[in-house]
């Protein structure tokens, strides 16, 4: 059962051919299994996730899918599956552009039936921005969203002077900046009609009183 770390993706292929191996899988305790499972689902490097994925997926990656595409065989299969799910998800490191994080959290792997979300399993992922638009894309959306795992997932930005110095860029940014304040002023003229309320109420309760004290 010792993983082919030459070729972790078809040594995993050979290994879960033969039905018999998943029941000397059943037979270790979950500790052992999670351990038998980072060996191949586990990188040495930090997996990046972009729109234009150029190069091939890790191998890593291509074995979670094998694990996916053989949940709905049994119930060891979909046991199986999910624990892999979960050691791959916690094990390795993410670096996610913003352009593809909503189908990221959504399951990329062939994971988007899974009953436990990805943001519930990831332990460590930073975020990247090609440009401070998307930043403020994104925070726009965040206040919106109320997103809860913008609030602890780092970001970073990878500043393309190129695209963002030109002039459609900054009247973008402009317009981003521009959405933003007006939220924060819509907020703020909330704030005070409530007030101006309060104040008229208070007020009608001072004359009502003196009136009624003056009969």
């Amino acid at each position: 059962m010792k993983p082919h770390k030459s070729d972790n993706y078809y040594g995993l292929i050979d290994f879960l051919e033969k039905r018999g191996n998943f029941d000397l899988l059943a037979r270790k305790s979950v500790e052992e299994r999670r351990t038998w499972f980072g060996e191949y689902l586990v990188a040495n490097e930090p997996l990046e996730l972009r729109e234009s994925q150029a190069s091939e997926p890790k191998s890593v990656e291509r074995a979670l899918r094998i694990f996916m595409e053989r949940a709905d065989n049994g119930e060891l299969e979909r046991q199986f599956a999910e624990e892999a799910r979960q050691v791959f998800y916690e094990g390795n490191t993410f670096v996610v552009w913003s352009g593809i994080l909503e189908r990221f959290l959504r399951g990329s792997y062939g994971d988007e039936t899974s009953r436990i979300p990805v943001c519930e399993l990831v332990r460590t992922m930073t975020m990247k921005f090609t440009s401070y638009v998307e930043i403020f894309e994104f925070l726009e959306q965040a206040v919106r969203k109320r997103r809860r795992f913008a609030r602890s997932v780092p970001v970073e930005v990878d500043y393309d002077r190129a695209w963002h110095g030109t002039s459609p860029g900054m009247l973008r940014t402009l317009r981003v900046v521009l959405k933003i304040l007006q939220i924060i002023l819509y907020y703020i003229i909330k704030q005070m009609f409530l007030s101006f309320v309060r104040s008229l109420v208070w007020i009608g309760n001072r004359l009502t009183g003196r009136y009624t004290e003056a009969g």
